[in-house]
Parts: C-alpha cells; structure tokens; sequence
C-alpha cells in the first residue's frame, strides 16, 4: 500500500478525504467511541460474511500481473512465489529469523553433508510425484544462486534424500540451513523441463574446476567463455518452455489471471489440505491514491495489505471503521542516502560525514516513516541497526553522528568550502552548491524523506532539490552516476536474518548506487588495512561465533566511518486485515480494544514472528498451512 503516492494531493486534503469516506460506515463489533470488543474466535470454517470462503489481497504491482507457465519468466511472481510454490525451508525474514520446515521433514549435518529427507507422498498440480530430483533440477538450472558457491555437489541418493556435499572448508552450520532457506522457489518439476536440465548437467560436467578463484562459480567450477554464454542461452531455453499455466505443491493451484486479478485455488491433495480453510485467494491491484486503497480495504474490495501511511491517515482509518486491524513489525532494512562517491564532492569523506552531522533524522521519520526509528549516533553500519547489539564487538567505538551542524560546518571548511554572504556554500573553486537527490515516485517513503532531506540541506546552505521520476528510470539512471544522492532502501538484510548478509548487500549488490570500486580497502577500527570484498568472502568460513563477531565489526566500522551511506531510519511496516472477512489466531486479540486496533511494535520475540508471518510479502505458506487464518 505504502508504494503508491496521490499525486498533487496534500496531507490534509488526503486526511479528510479518507475521513468523509468511512463516514457512516456500519460495523460489525465494537462502540461508537472506536474501541472493540475482542470478537470470539469461531471454529475454521464457520461463516457469517465470508460465505464463499475467498480472500482478496491487495496484489502492490505496479503493472498489471501476468503469467505463464514458467516461475522465472513471470510477472508478478511473488504473487505466487508464497502460495503456489514451497522450498526445502522458509524463514520469517523480518522476524527473528526462525526457519520453518516445509518440503523437508528433517535435517542432519556434518562437517562436509547436509542430508535432507523430504516429506513423502507430494504431489506437483498436475499430478506427478514430487521427488528429489525436482530439487536437484533446480540447482543444475539455476546454478547462479549463492549457495552453489559453497557447494561441492548434490547428490540425490533416493527420491526423498537430498545431500548437499559442502566445499572443503565447510561454512558453519548456521550458515548451511540459512543458504539453503534462501531459495524460496527451489524446485524444478523435472518431468516437464527434463531436456533443459539434463542439457544444463551435460554443460556443468564439461566444466574445469576453477584454477583462478575469481572464475569460481557454482560448484567451484570455472564456467566463464564460451561454457558461460552456452549455459545462458539453455537457460533461456527454460523460461520459455514448459506447460501454460504454473505449477507448483504449494496448498494453492493457479486458477486464472486476467487485467484485474490473479485467483489461485486450494489445493486438495496438499498434504496438510484440512488445515487450509481458505477455498481460493484473489490478488488484485490497488486504488491509484492512498484515499481510494483505503477505501477499498473498508469495503472488502480486499482483505489484506501491507504498508505504513502517515500517523494522522493511519488513526483516523481505524477510529472510522472498528473492523480494521493494524499490525506493526520493525522490518530488517532502512530508508536512506546512498552517496555517489564516482563524482566530486561526494568522493570527500568528509565532505558525506559532513551531510551526515547536518540531517535531523528525527525530523526525517516523522514525515517518511512515523513509526520507525532513528539511529542518530550512526551514518551507516551496512545492516539494520536494531541488530547492531548482536553483532558488534563491545570494544568498538563508532564515530558519533549526533546532529551537529558546527562540526559539519568545520569539516566542510577542512576540504576548502566556503560559507557566502547569501548563506550559501561554495566550494574551493568557488561553485555554489547545487545537489539532486533522485528518488522512485511510486515510494511515498522514499519521496518524503528525500524531500525533508532537501530541505535541511538547502536551509543548511547545501542547496539539494529533488528529482522523483518512474521506477524504470530512476535505479538505471542511479547506477550510470546521473545523481549525486539516491534516496532508497538500504541495509537490507530480508532473505537471511544475518548481519552478514546486509553487509554484502551494502557493499556488493548496492555497489551501482554508491560507485564503489572492484577493489576496496579501508583501515578498520583496530587500525590495520582491510580488503573489503576478501573478508566478506571469508566470512562464511570462520567458524568461531567470537571471531565472525570480530569481522562483522570491522565492516561496519569502515562503512560508518566512511560515511558511505546515511541511514535516515530503520522502518516499521504493517499488515492491515479487515475482520470483518477475516477470523484467525490473530495475536495480541486481547489487546485490541486496549490500543483501538492500532496495535505496538512489539519486543516479544514469539509475537513478532507471529505478526511478521501475517504480512503476505514477508512470509511463505505458514498462515494457511497452520490455519491462523480462516474465513468469516
């Protein structure tokens, strides 16, 4: 929900939009006063409003969903990646990382094998057995994903063992499970694609193990030249062949997919079918505008959606419709600046520390993310710093990034900028200050905060404006160094739970953002050289919990210290469910009437997940296979 912005429409005029819409709005439960009586949870399948046992979801895309029979040639994949599709195992992602069981049974680990026994007696939708091979189809195809570069080779000994043989050194064991669980979509069915996989494995065994470690690919073999352009081309070969329509062994079948909504139906024969109480789950497209998505979510237009809206919007929609609940969760990333450091003056460390000490995050989050959190002692650590305890040594001081204009004002002066008699800075050459910040135009989030980033920059006398444009530009454009600062996600640590994990992100896979180079040293806190990417590709290897602890830090000294990154506010996201559809094991259910419906951020690890869980995008099946939801 929080993905789409109204355009031209103020606050205020948004405020009382939403409010005249929910006026005279019947309720099923609850007081004029807005408060609500925690409604008695009904046995699964008892109706009153929900006759017809369907969901409708709110679907985020910003085009139209479509579909074929192939996973990885669909739009809109996510859609199903949760409901149709299952891998070995899933992990709440912003919750405290707990890995759930979905193909696999069970696990053992030794030093070098992590054996997997599959569930029995799984079906694909059309019919076939799901066997080990279809998990074996899937790495030999999709030999890009990160496991694979730790991964000597997979055997599948039976149809329902799985053994991955680690490299020698192993990783540690955390780790395993964690690369594994990664793969949310992990599976191949290997009765439909068979001649591209078994092209794939003729490929991969004509492969040399790699002599040069930077050639290492999947399986520590060297797959580059001609071998690489034959393994891309089969693997295009795959997206566009198998059957019309996709299959999976989730407790969804697809059903149908047209210009309004994507429908997907229970699946009878799943093997936990009789704890899935939902007959079918519609995904549709939202409002053009905040006012109208939430006036669909109040009409039962959908169900369920995701997304965090201002703290007025947000409290006047629930004090007008007692059938709505909202949940919030602190998500593992953050909203921030990413710095181009390819172009003057943003190369200057002190010239980005010295951003850093002039923006009030305070001020920030209150208009980009209201229920989030500032970390002001911190530019950036390169993971989520609600995990900063966790993973950093105890010895470590972090250069301090408290608000501080006169020290920005100092560190400016060092690298010859000037203040003019207009209040505006000018650089050693004399040029006044003059920045763009580029941001998505669809992500309210990412708008508001660049636009209150813009302001305390040009009043500080750094004129900065903001540049908003569609999504299909701004991130191209952002990774050819067009802008001077990209207001964006940052610190994402989702598919892991691992501090590890957010560190690469930051300073490997945002590399295009910020303009870091191939190779990368910095000095770390114990003041010795460190060679970035060498040590991220370490890591994974070190078995002492203490050291990883020690490698960990040194990371996030440099990407603090260097001021890479300005995090503005790690983010609260929320689900919103409309009761009036929907009944379930809903957490907190006897504190509703107590927060009217707006329920806190919790601290409670095992009710964290649970709500984590109810956000469709940040979960897998687990709401349906364990019937927290039902129908009403």
């Amino acid at each position: 929900m929080n993905r789409r912005i109204a355009v031209g429409i103020s606050i205020l005029l948004l405020l009382a939009l939403t409010a005249s819409l929910f006026i005279g709005c019947g309720s099923s439960s609850g007081n004029n006063s807005g408060t609500m009586i925690s409604k008695a949870a009904k046995k699964p399948g008892e109706t009153t409003f929900n006759k017809e046992k369907v969901m409708t979801i709110e679907g985020s895309w910003s085009k139209l969903a479509s579909f074929n029979g192939n996973y990885f040639n669909s739009d809109g994949k996510n859609v199903l990646q949760y409901f149709v599709y299952e891998s070995l195992f899933t992990i709440i992602r912003v919750g405290t990382g707990k890995t759930y069981y979905q193909l696999a049974e069970s696990i053992d680990n030794t030093e070098n094998k992590t054996i997997v026994h599959l569930r029995k007696n799984i079906k694909w939708h059309d019919g076939y057995p799901f066997t080990s091979k279809d998990i074996w189809a899937y790495y030999t195809l999709n030999n890009k994903v990160d496991v694979l570069k730790y991964v000597q080779s997979i055997e599948t000994p039976d149809d329902y063992t799985l053994v991955f043989n680690w490299m020698k050194p192993a990783v540690f064991d955390e780790m395993k499970l964690k690369l594994i669980a990664k793969d949310l979509s992990g599976t191949v069915p290997y009765h439909i694609y068979k001649e591209c996989v078994d092209r794939a494995d003729e490929l991969l065994k004509s492969a040399k193990p790699a002599a040069n470690p930077k050639l290492k690919k999947a399986f520590g073999l060297d797959l580059s030249g001609e071998l690489e352009k034959e393994i891309t081309e089969n693997w295009e070969r795959f997206k566009n062949a198998g059957p019309k329509t996709p299959i999976g062994t989730g407790p969804y079948k697809f059903e149908s997919v047209d210009d309004k909504q994507v429908i997907v139906a229970k699946n009878k024969d799943y093997y936990d079918a009789d704890k899935v109480y939902f007959e079918k789950l519609k995904f549709i497209k939202g409002g053009a505008d905040l006012a109208q998505e939430y006036a669909m979510l109040r009409d039962g237009d959908f169900h369920l959606t995701n997304g965090t809206p201002p703290k007025d919007i947000l409290e006047t929609t629930l004090a007008a419709n007692t059938d709505l609940v909202y949940y919030k969760m602190f998500d593992l990333a953050s909203y921030g600046i990413y710095f181009n450091i390819r172009k003057s003056p943003f190369n200057e460390k002190k010239f980005r520390q010295a951003i850093s000490y002039i923006i009030d995050k305070k001020k920030v989050r209150e208009v980009g993310n209201y229920y989030g959190k500032e970390f002001n002692s911190i530019s950036a650590i390169g993971f989520p710093p609600s995990m900063m305890k966790d993973y950093l040594v105890s010895d470590m001081q972090l250069t301090d990034y408290t608000r501080n204009e006169g020290k920005a004002a100092r560190l400016l002066s060092e690298i010859g900028w000037k203040k003019g008699s207009d209040g505006i800075w000018v650089d050693k050459d004399g040029k006044k200050a003059n920045f763009t910040i580029a941001c998505d135009v669809l992500f309210d989030t990412a708008l508001n905060s660049a636009q209150a980033v813009a302001e305390q920059l040009t009043e500080f006398g750094l004129n900065t404006r903001v540049k908003a444009v569609d999504s299909s530009i701004v991130y191209k454009n952002a990774k050819n160094g067009d802008y001077d600062m990209l207001c964006y996600l940052t610190d994402m640590c989702w598919s892991m739970n691992e501090a590890w994990d957010g560190i690469k992100n930051a300073y490997v896979s945002m590399k295009d953002y910020t303009g870091f180079p191939d190779e990368l040293k910095s000095i770390g806190y114990d003041g010795k050289e460190i060679n970035v990417y060498d040590t991220l590709n370490k890591y994974p290897y070190i078995q002492d919990p203490q050291e990883r602890k020690r490698v960990i830090s040194e990371l996030a000294y440099i990407y603090n210290e260097n001021a890479y990154v300005l995090n503005l506010f790690q983010t609260t996201y929320g689900v919103w469910i409309n009761m009036k559809y929907i009944d379930g094991n809903f957490p907190m259910a006897d504190q509703m009437g107590m927060y009217n419906r707006n329920m806190p951020v919790v601290n409670d690890p095992e009710v964290n997940d649970r709500i984590c869980e109810m956000n469709y995008e940040f979960q897998s099946n687990r709401n349906w296979v364990d019937g927290n939801f039902w129908p009403r």
